[in-house]
């Protein structure tokens, strides 16, 4: 008997110390955020909505997100554009102390033409969008193979996984269409998120929100986020 309880003790020892070395701590996480919806808008109604929208996702982030990541970095307003970013993601990812990096995208996307792919809008002074097949290939040269999930508020944002998944994220989400609910799925998945639910459950509690099919109405919208990848992580995962 004393033997039994010996071998389970040891067997239980082994899986927690398995699953401790599994988790990603909070020093080993970062995350970063590109906020910005009302830069290239010309009229000033929508720049005054966009603007508001843009300010409640950043204060959100600002507040919420550090109690789960030891670095964060949002880029909003001037600070939006392409180059920023990957100068961020360079330095987090080049940080030993850092294991994965999360990103969230709270832009314009667009589906692509003739002339143009998939694309989302980042800063530049000539408000041109740029395929995120572009920006991919961009992340992944300066990632060090430490991106873990992206979420995604662009419209038309599922058009643009399979890009990130390129770039090196281990699961993405995106909107199915013209995405109307910006920074309240925002706040929804990360309520989830924060907690340790997978990514999975916290997308799904993103998609459940009261509003979102009324404000997808109202606009012709779809908001609802499509994902793809490990969608089982979760914030302490380590992929």
């Amino acid at each position: 008997m004393n033997k039994l309880l010996l071998l389970t003790c040891l067997v239980l020892t082994q899986v927690l110390t398995l699953a401790f070395a599994q988790s990603i701590e909070k020093s080993e996480r970062g995350l970063i955020a590109v906020v910005n919806l009302y830069s290239n808008a010309k009229k000033p109604f929508k720049r005054m909505l966009y603007k508001n929208e843009s300010n409640h996702a950043v204060s959100f982030l600002k507040h919420k997100t550090t109690k789960a990541y030891d670095s964060v970095v949002i880029l909003s307003d001037e600070e939006a554009t392409l180059e920023r970013f990957l100068e961020e993601v360079n330095l987090m990812t080049s940080r030993n102390d850092i294991q994965v990096v999360d990103v969230v995208f709270d832009l314009h996307g667009h589906l692509g033409n003739s002339e143009l792919g998939p694309s989302i809008s980042f800063i530049n002074a000539t408000g041109t969008p740029v395929e995120t097949r572009l920006v991919a290939e961009q992340l992944k040269e300066v990632s060090h193979s430490k991106l873990r999930a992206l979420y995604s508020d662009a419209c038309h944002g599922s058009k643009h996984n399979q890009d990130w998944m390129n770039a090196g994220f281990k699961v993405v989400a995106g909107a199915t269409k013209v995405d109307g609910n910006q920074s309240v799925d925002i706040k929804r998945f990360f309520k989830f998120w924060i907690k340790g639910k997978s990514f999975k459950e916290a997308i799904d509690h993103a998609n459940a929100s009261f509003n979102g099919p009324i404000m997808d109405r109202l606009i012709k919208a779809d908001s609802t986020k499509i994902i793809q990848g490990e969608d089982s992580l979760s914030l302490t995962s380590r992929p």
